[in-house]
């Protein structure tokens, strides 16, 4: 929209609106004199950019609420759900399980430290980005994922038929294909896993997790 037709916009709009509220109640030479006002194209002007700056405030007042309301479930770098938002989708749904209907999976990249050492942070960080896209496009539909801290996280699948879970660590760990640009071809990225099999819904969720990398650390 060019400047001409803001001002002309802004004249037969929003400020014959304004003004006819403000003259509702003037004499009649009040109301003169905010006519001398209401045609100075200066005001126009002051219009726009008090209209501007009060659209700027409510965009970002918009835009920090926005993160408030994601603050603490979204992870910054992955865009993942955070373990805080894995705990409380996790429970909603154990309010109605069986007992032995899901299966909570940890992961961990093995030699993580040493990959960040060698390739330096940014790799480190797109692998971790590369991967989330990954297992999110191969655990079964329904699944919850989270990113837990650094290179750990946590799946819970709605199984824990063992060929199943099988197969899922299988797909979640073949990353060679997704992560063939980031690494030299002589590096294969390996993998430690822990799986922990609901038998009681009603047990506290972190002593579920617990589990899990219990089972991950002790196959290490």
């Amino acid at each position: 929209m060019r400047c001409g037709n803001i001002f002309t916009f802004a004249k037969k709009y929003i400020l014959r609106f304004f003004f006819t509220l403000y003259c509702f109640h003037l004499s009649a030479e009040q109301y003169s004199n905010a006519v001398k006002v209401y045609t100075d194209p200066k005001v126009y002007i002051l219009f726009i950019f008090f209209s501007i700056f009060c659209f700027c405030i409510l965009k970002g007042n918009i835009q920090n609420k926005k993160k408030i309301k994601n603050f603490g479930i979204t992870d910054e770098l992955t865009g993942l759900p955070t373990t805080r938002k894995l705990k409380i989708d996790l429970k909603k749904i154990l309010l109605t399980a069986k007992p032995n209907e899901y299966t909570i999976i940890s992961l961990d990249i093995n030699s993580y430290r040493y990959i960040i050492e060698s390739f330096g942070q940014d790799v480190g960080n797109s692998i971790l980005i590369a991967l989330s896209r990954h297992i999110e496009s191969v655990i079964p539909k329904g699944s919850i994922l989270c990113h837990n801290f650094v290179d750990n996280f946590y799946i819970v699948v709605h199984t824990t038929f063992l060929p199943e879970l099988e197969d899922i660590v299988f797909n979640i760990t073949n990353v060679d294909e997704a992560l063939s640009n980031l690494l030299p071809k002589h590096y294969k990225l390996d993998f430690s896993v822990g799986i922990c099999e609901i038998n009681n819904p009603k047990e506290d969720i972190e002593s579920l997790m617990e589990k899990a990398n219990t089972a991950r650390e002790t196959g290490k």
